[in-house]
């Protein structure tokens, strides 16, 4: 079994009135997001005139305990890059900001910090 590449960072969950999940995430291998690479405080994803999305999702799993992920409130988390080899990982670098996604929707932001 090969071992994927694991990074730190900072993530924050949007509460749901910010458009962000009903429940709360938690820090497992069974939570697999994307992050898109950019502006933390962006809450849209871009599309095209067909509604084709015009960003480089990269998948990633939750690495941790089951730590319940609180909306609103900072969490040092670790990120499997779960395709590493297969699609371009190279901007998930120590400052690197990011939106947390569940499809084209925004659920968090954070930054990478290792």
């Amino acid at each position: 079994m090969c071992s994927k590449p694991l990074v730190e960072a900072t993530v924050t969950f949007l509460q749901p009135e910010e458009g962000g999940r009903s429940h709360p995430a938690f820090a497992s291998a069974d939570y697999r997001p994307h992050i898109v690479l950019g502006d933390a405080k962006q809450r849209v994803a871009l599309v095209d005139e067909h509604n084709q999305i015009l960003e480089h999702y990269l998948g990633v799993a939750m690495h941790g305990d089951g730590e319940e992920l609180t909306p609103g409130v900072p969490h040092k988390v670790r990120l499997t890059l779960m395709y590493d080899g297969n699609v371009d990982y190279s901007g998930v670098q120590p400052g690197a900001c990011f939106t947390l996604r569940e499809g084209a929707r925004i659920v968090g932001y954070g930054m990478v910090t290792g």
